[in-house]
């Protein structure tokens, strides 16, 4: 496949998955009052009004996805996942750490020849 296919299509897939989470938040919100509205006499046999479960149980939601991804970086999962990402499947990233690594070598042979000079003067 060409290149440029390849990256048609994961620039998009990247959009496509990006829209769909967000638009997955408000589906599961409206998915939740759709089954509220219909248990709504279940709630009510057991003494909790309809309103406040249309009314709590939607920010609630909003809060424990955010948290789950907050918790999700603290413990580092994202940055194991974004530096398994570079080191597996990122060649641009790879050829990075080639480029760094063959710097730092010419750059530790300068600084030894720096000093042998240095040693050399008066």
């Amino acid at each position: 496949m060409k290149k440029s296919t390849l990256e048609l299509i994961a620039r998009n897939k990247l959009r496509f998955f990006i829209g769909m989470s967000f638009f997955g938040i408000f589906m599961s919100i409206f998915g939740f009052l759709t089954f509220a509205k219909v248990w709504s006499g279940t709630f009510e046999y057991y003494g909790i009004p309809p309103i406040i479960v249309y009314v709590v149980v939607p920010p609630a939601f909003i809060f424990g996805i955010w948290y789950s991804g907050l918790w999700y970086e603290i413990n580092k999962i994202w940055e194991y996942e974004v530096s398994h990402l570079n080191k597996n499947i990122n060649p641009e990233f790879a050829t990075l750490i080639k480029t760094v690594d063959r710097l730092e070598t010419t750059v530790d042979r300068l600084e030894t020849k720096i000093n042998e000079l240095q040693e050399k003067l008066p």
